[in-house]
Order: C-alpha cells, then structure tokens, then sequence
C-alpha cells in the first residue's frame, strides 16, 4: 500500500497541516511572550487562551499522524 503523502495531493495536504501548524505555532509564542508581562486576570486568561492554542497545535499533530499510514518498522 502507498502512502497517501507521496503523492501531489499528499503533499499538498502536508503543506497544509505544516502551514497551519506554524500559524499556530506563532500564536502560542505571542501569547506565552504576554504572560510575564501580566498579573491577575488578564495574567488568567493569557494563560487560558495559551492553553486553547496549545491543544489546537495538539489536535493538528493528531490529525497528522492519523492521516498518514504507520512506518515500516525496521527489525533488529
């Protein structure tokens, strides 16, 4: 069985993951940088809105992986 990402469409679609994943990436950065800057409640809800970022990133990575067909395992 081929994998699904060796091929143009597969590309692309990885192009796709990896550009919204920098999105996300550069959004988390920008509000981790704010939390030292901050105390009490807006200090509370950076926190909140970088934990939110984090999971998306998260949920990227998943959809990633589940996308693709498991490697070939070399065995030793």
């Amino acid at each position: 069985m081929s994998n699904p990402l060796d091929t143009d469409a597969g590309s692309e679609l990885f192009s796709s993951y990896e550009a919204e994943l920098k999105l996300v990436q550069a959004d988390l950065s920008q509000k981790l940088d704010q939390i030292p800057d901050l105390s009490g409640e807006p200090r509370k809800a950076a926190i909140s809105q970088a934990e939110r970022a984090l999971e998306e990133a998260d949920e990227l990575v998943s959809l990633r992986l589940s996308a693709s067909p498991p490697s070939p395992k070399s065995s030793q």
